[in-house]
Formats: C-alpha cells, structure tokens, sequence
C-alpha cells in the first residue's frame, strides 16, 4: 500500500517521490514488523537522449521509534542512440534499508546496462555489476555479468538466450521458446538450463542440466488436451573432476481441461 507523485518543473527538471507501507508474511511464522519505506528523486535531461536521475532512498519499522532510519542513495545516467541505450548506476545502501523486498540491503557499488535493438525482431542486452559491503568494506567485491539475447519476430513468438555469470560462485546458462497460434489453438513452451559452480580449488563445474515442457492442443470448440513435461539432472559440487550426474529426475503429465469460450490458462508454466 502507497502512494507516489511525479511533476515536471521544467521542460528538463522533474521531480518526484513515493512512500509505501510494506507488510511481509514469513512462511515460518515469523511476521516482521511492518516498515515505511520512501524515496525522493530528481531528474535532469542534459540532452533527448542523456538523462540523470539522483534518488533517496529511506525505511523504518512502524513501530520502532527508537531504530535509526536506514538510508541510501542511487546515481544513474541513461544514454540513448537510435536502437541502442547505456545506462550506469552507483549505489549506496546501508543495512536494513527495504525497498519493496523481503531482504534488506547492504551494498555498495556500481553497474552497468546496455542494450541495442538490431532489428524489430532481434536484441542484445548486456550487464556487469560490481558491490561489497557497507557494514565490511574490507570486503571483497562481488562481480556478475549477464547477458540477454531475444528474438521476438512476433506477439505470439519468442526465443530468449540467457546467461549469469558470478565470477565467485558460478552461474547459470538458459534457453527459452514459445509459441502458439489462436486459430489453431496450440501453445508450445520450452526451457532449458545449465548450472554451473565454481570455487578457488576448482574450475567451473556443471551441477545441474534441466529442461521442461509444455503443449496445450485444442481438439474442440472447449476442450483442450495439455501434456508437460520436466526432467533434471545433478550432482553436487566435490572434487576437481566430473564424474557423471548422481540423480536424474522425469515427470511427465497429460490432462484435458473444459472451458468453453476461453483459451485455456497452462497448468503447468513458468515465467
């Protein structure tokens, strides 16, 4: 529950703000207190295509008067040139600052997005990410890169490459497709996605291969017959070699749904 409210001073000066009142629901149990949570921002366009924006950010417990109020700070500047933008961003966040999330920040640093449109149907996105701690600056960075690449000829089409990469960690490569067509009445998803960790002893190191499935086949005016499917393989993370998958689940599922005058909604389905 909130509210916000943006204004244009000037052709090239807005400003703006939001507060919000946040309620989380623990799955233990546990309620946390309910916060308040708010931001001030600024806005300045140098240019058509360059802006910068400066944003305070601020949450406190409802009720607890006596908590310091947690704080924090983003720059970000969006440059835009035909089909492609760069936008860069440095942030400070101190502890127990909620922003809309059960998880309360501590990060500072930076990150960078770019992203250029080739055509209607393809893009490219780009992104790197450096922060440490606030509380522990001694703290080494943690960095991510990622990449995106689509392809969406049309509404009913699409194919999405993604790829996350943790240099401390590991990270995750996934491929997504959909597509359906009304007059037919068929929706077909698919996804798949590699894991991988790593660690100062070893290299990078594949621990989990998924994939599922889905197809949703109309075979009457109101009847639709959907079969799904999911299947993963593992192992966990030990030693400096690959020595095969240690489990291997499957599960497939075929149902006929009912409804008259509609498109059915998938039973089984991702985002």
């Amino acid at each position: 529950m909130g509210a916000s409210t943006l204004v244009g001073v000037t052709s090239r000066l807005t400003v703006g703000g939001e507060v919000a009142r946040q309620v989380i629901f623990d799955a233990d149990g546990y309620d946390p207190p309910a916060r308040v949570a708010g931001s001030v921002g600024i806005a300045f366009r140098a240019s058509d295509g360059l802006v910068f924006a400066l944003d305070w950010l601020a949450s406190k417990p409802q009720d607890g008067e006596t908590i310091a109020v947690a704080q924090g700070v983003e720059l970000t500047g969006t440059l835009r040139l035909g089909r492609a933008w760069l936008q860069g961003m440095i942030f400070y966040l101190e502890p127990e600052l909620y922003l809309l999330s059960p998880t309360a920040s501590d990060t500072r640093g930076y990150r960078i997005i770019s992203e250029l449109e080739f055509d209607r149907a393809w893009s490219l996105q780009m992104s790197y990410e450096s922060t440490s701690s606030v509380t522990n600056p001694h703290q080494s960075p943690t960095t991510r890169v990622g990449g995106m690449l689509q392809w969406v000829p049309n509404p009913e089409r699409s194919m999405v490459l993604r790829i996350n990469h943790r240099f401390d960690s590991g990270g995750q490569l996934s491929l997504t497709h959909r597509y359906s067509n009304m007059q037919r009445g068929i929706e077909v998803k698919s996804e798949s996605e590699a894991v991988w960790q790593q660690t100062s002893d070893i290299s990078p190191t594949i621990t989990r291969l998924s994939t599922r499935a889905e197809l949703v086949q109309a075979v009457g005016q109101a009847t639709y017959v959907g079969l799904h499917y999911r299947g993963e393989a593992g192992r966990p993370l030990s030693g400096d070699s690959f020595q095969g998958f240690t489990y291997l689940t499957n599960m497939a599922q075929i149902d006929a749904t009912w409804m008259p005058g509609t498109w059915p909604q998938p039973l089984c389905c991702w985002e």
